[in-house]
């Protein structure tokens, strides 16, 4: 019991404070728990003790890693291996902590160097599956991905030998592959299938389950669970889910919140909007039997590929019905889920060759979205750091949803406004600016000095950010959804270009919800018109912005998003004819 063995080592360091078994016995429990400033906190003390061990730096560079503090992170796993070369388990850390900096190649570097020391299986995947953060054109995206399918190949057809049962190789590709603008299905599917042959008690079933669904009542309500690592706090998951959660209707449905990351909130701001709740754990095989044990008829998973826990629950069968939502709008890959519940509105006419799942896309987006409005005066462009007397086209996505595309985007609008600048949001990391950056000054050249870079910030700074621009300027492949709501609530147009998969399509979702279309390009010249013209036309804008408000009731607390998942719920539980919209 985690709760019962941590209360025995705080016991043991209130006695010894400077135990250094204790700080490092407690640290690593806390990694378990996912405490992690006080998992930094404890390695700190303990590497103040013992310089000369390896397990505190590395402690401290994994708490670094799961906060996105890339760089800080590396300089606490380099000194671990520095003092542990031979451990191979840090050498791998290491090759994450590149991966997610962006340095794709160093990277692979440590994946090679601990696999020769230790040949694991799960490893080589790992090592395969690295992709650039930032992608510096379309022909070394191109490179990466086939680089990735040999992997995946090699070791589908090889005998891998034994693998370490208590090992899970990192889902690399769960992520930064959606964003290349390419058909994802072949790749997740062979990812799935390596994992399985890796790790075959992945696929575990819960006992008895076949035997649940013939023995339901006619009439009763279906018990539905709701997973995510991510539904507490200011996510764009919460946010976009929590509402439905809350307003499923309960004569038709008995709805359990289920938590994947240990958050302390959940309880607080989940807990009471389900029926019940509760937080699954961190240990795979335990939190499987948890899911089970609710009885659940269907089982819903929000956001698989934004993190490993809820990838690796859904390779098990712990419910009757299995489905994902679109919170990460990727196949999955797996068998073991039987329906992807994405947009109707959003899809392409072959949207089912995307997916592995059945696809069920319903007409509205299955989402429940409060308008986050300034509460009082919004900050100002100079408040903001913002040039004052220029056009600005602002571009809220993170670095790596800037795709090489853009480039020609941002290059052709700096070219027919020469008083316009464009506004990007710093990334998580200096370096993915720095990558991004390279990339421009060679793809726009002296055009440059017209692209600005601002920081990250709350969300009233970051509405004021956008009643602040111009136009917004949607990115190509993988485009907004809560970044364009966000925009859309202050009434800026954002001008968009629909992609050929769904991600790419969402704020052309939103816009088709409204009925408007006057900011939809459907080639890279009508883009940059339909953003000069929306720029340097104050009447257009000012009449554009006021058919956007007058039409919010379509985009936000918009009760056909809550009947658009209980429909898709019910068609999955009851076996219904699956059609797009």
């Amino acid at each position: 019991d985690l709760d019962e063995a941590r209360a025995h080592l705080e016991r043991a360091l209130a006695l010894q404070p400077d135990s250094f078994e204790a700080l490092m016995g407690l640290a690593t429990l806390c990694q378990e728990t996912k405490d992690y400033a006080r998992m930094a906190e404890l390695a700190h003390r303990a590497h103040q003790l013992r310089p000369d061990r390896p397990e505190p730096p590395g402690l401290m560079g994994s708490s670094k890693l799961v906060r996105h503090l890339f760089s800080e992170a590396i300089e606490f796993l380099r000194e671990a291996v520095r003092l542990a070369p031979g451990e191979p388990e840090h050498r791998v850390m290491l090759g994450r902590g590149l991966a997610a900096l962006g340095r794709p190649q160093e990277a692979i570097e440590e994946y090679d160097r601990a696999i020769a020391l230790r040949p694991l299986p799960q490893w080589r995947l790992e090592a395969g599956s690295v992709v650039p953060v930032i992608a510096d054109s379309v022909e070394q995206i191109l490179w990466w991905r086939r680089r990735c399918e040999r992997c995946l190949d090699q070791l589908l057809a090889e005998d891998l030998g034994p693998a370490d049962p208590r090992l899970l190789a990192v889902n690399n590709l769960g992520f930064y592959l959606g964003y290349h603008g390419m058909n994802d299905r072949p790749i997740a599917e062979k990812a799935a299938a390596v994992q399985l042959k890796l790790r075959p008690d992945l696929a575990w079933t819960a006992p008895g389950l076949e035997k649940r669904r013939p023995a339901r009542d006619k009439g009763d309500p279906i018990r539905v669970g709701v997973a995510s690592s991510n539904l507490a706090g200011d996510h764009t998951i919460g946010l976009l889910f929590r509402g439905l959660i809350r307003r499923l209707p309960r004569d038709r449905f008995h709805v359990t919140a289920i938590d994947l990351s240990g958050n302390p909130e959940f309880a607080k701001e989940v807990g009471p909007l389900a029926d019940a709740w509760i937080q699954a754990g961190k240990r795979l095989e335990k939190a499987r039997e948890r899911i089970a044990a609710l009885g659940l008829d269907v089982l819903v998973f929000a956001d698989i590929g934004m993190e490993g826990a809820s990838y690796f629950l859904a390779f098990a069968r712990m419910a009757p019905v299995q489905m994902a939502l679109y919170g990460h709008p990727v196949t999955t890959g797996l068998r073991s889920l039987d329906y992807f519940v994405s947009w109707g509105r959003a899809e392409p006419a072959d949207a089912q060759d995307h997916y592995t799942e059945r696809l069920i896309a319903p007409t509205d987006l299955p989402a429940w979205y409060e308008p986050l409005l300034p509460s009082g005066q919004a900050a100002s462009r100079s408040e903001l750091g913002l040039p004052e007397g220029r056009r600005l086209y602002g571009c809220a996505q993170s670095a790596f949803k800037i795709h090489p595309d853009m480039d020609r985007l941002f290059a052709g609008i700096l070219d027919r406004d020469r008083e316009g600048v464009i506004v990007l949001v710093k990334g998580m990391d200096p370096h993915w600016d720095a990558l991004l950056r390279q990339r421009l000054a060679r793809s726009v050249g002296d055009r440059l000095e017209r692209i600005v870079w601002i920081d990250r910030m709350g969300i009233e700074r970051f509405m004021a950010f956008n009643a602040s621009c111009d136009v917004m300027l949607d990115t190509v492949h993988f485009c907004g959804l809560r970044t364009s709501l966000d925009a859309l609530a202050v009434g800026t147009p954002i001008v968009t270009w629909p992609g050929a998969m769904m991600r790419g399509r969402q704020t052309f979702g939103l816009y088709e919800s409204m009925g408007l279309g006057e900011c939809v390009a459907h080639c890279a010249e009508e883009y940059v018109e339909k953003a000069f013209g929306m720029a340097t036309d104050g009447e257009r804008r000012a009449a554009a912005r006021n058919r956007i408000l007058a039409r919010h009731d379509c985009i936000y607390r918009n009760e056909k998003g809550v009947m658009s998942l209980a429909t898709s719920i019910e068609t999955g539980w009851t076996g219904l004819p699956v059609k797009l919209a």
